[in-house]
């Protein structure tokens, strides 16, 4: 069951990435009159920014350190809790 539901989602994104990228009529809207090519320039400055965004906030957590020691954490909240007796 699991591999026809990762078939079908592999389906599912290559005829995404084709109308997006390929076929601009394919996103025409039909209630109004926008051409496909622009729904589709749209939609690649929008997931082009948030990706920008994401990324440029990858960069700083990086170079603030918040990936150099994933395990105190953890080890903060059970200080925490043998310090004060109140369980998170």
């Amino acid at each position: 069951m699991m591999i026809h539901l990762k078939q079908w989602g592999r389906k599912i994104l290559f005829t995404g990435m084709f109308c997006i990228l390929g076929g601009g009529n394919a996103l025409a809207c039909p209630f109004c009159n926008i051409d496909g090519w622009v729904v589709r320039n749209f939609v690649l400055t929008v997931f082009g920014l948030a990706l920008t965004g994401f990324f440029f906030l990858l960069i700083w957590s990086i170079k603030r350190g918040q990936y150099k020691d994933p395990e105190a954490p953890k080890y903060r909240l059970l200080e925490l809790d043998r310090k004060t007796g109140v369980r998170l």
